[in-house]
C-alpha cells in the first residue's frame, strides 16, 4: 500500500467498538443509546468476560464477524453454563440482547442459546436458542427482556441445554450488545 504525502489523505485508522451506539427514534432522529456489554467485539482481549464453570476462553482471530477477532469458547466439561459477562443496567425498560455465533460443524451439544440471568423477575424473553442447523457461518441472534423494579445487575451469558457437547468443541461469538430498546 502506498502512503499518501498528504497527511489527510492518509487511511483512518480503526474505530473502536463504542460505548454508545445510535437508535433512530420514531422521529428519524438518532438517539444515544447505552451499550452495557463493555467488550462485545473482542478485537483485543476478552477483558471484562469470564469462562464459567471450567470452561476456556480466548480471543480469536480464525472467525469473526467483523474486525479481525471474536470469542472462542472450548468446552471443558458437561456443566452447561460457558461464558457470561455481568452488567448492570440503569432503568426498568425493555432491552435489547444480540450476538452473532458461529458454530462449527463439529459441535455435537445439543443447543447453545445466549441469555440474560440473574435479573430477578425480569420479564419478556430470557433465553433465545441458536439455530443448530446453521453450521460454519454466522448467526444472529436476538431477544429483549425487561429487568423488574430495581434489580438492575445480572449477566449476559452463553449456555447449552439438553446434552452437552463433547469436552473440546467449539464455537464463536462476536459483536455482542445489550441496549436499552424501549
Amino acid at each position: 500500500m502506498t502512503r499518501s504525502p498528504l497527511p489527510w489523505m492518509r487511511q483512518p485508522a480503526p474505530i473502536p467498538r463504542p460505548v454508545q451506539q445510535m437508535y433512530t427514534g420514531r422521529s428519524g432522529n438518532p438517539i444515544p443509546v447505552a451499550e452495557y456489554v463493555s467488550n462485545g467485539g473482542f478485537e483485543v482481549d476478552t477483558t471484562g468476560w469470564s469462562a464459567a464453570n471450567g470452561h476456556a476462553i480466548a480471543q480469536s482471530v480464525a472467525q469473526a464477524h467483523t474486525g479481525t477477532g471474536s470469542l472462542l469458547v472450548t468446552v471443558a466439561n458437561s456443566n452447561l453454563t460457558m461464558v457470561f459477562e455481568n452488567v448492570t443496567l440503569t432503568k426498568a425498560i425493555s432491552h435489547r440482547y444480540s450476538c452473532w455465533l458461529y458454530i462449527p460443524a463439529a459441535y455435537d451439544g445439543t443447543q447453545l442459546q445466549i441469555q440474560v440471568g440473574n435479573f430477578t423477575a425480569a420479564t419478556g424473553t430470557i433465553a433465545v436458542d441458536a439455530q443448530m442447523s446453521k453450521r460454519d457461518q454466522w448467526q444472529y441472534v436476538t431477544a429483549a427482556f425487561v429487568p423488574a423494579g430495581a434489580d438492575f445487575a445480572g449477566n449476559v451469558r452463553f449456555a447449552g441445554t439438553g446434552v452437552a457437547p463433547t469436552a473440546g468443541r467449539t464455537f464463536y461469538i462476536d459483536d455482542v450488545s445489550l441496549i436499552e430498546s424501549g
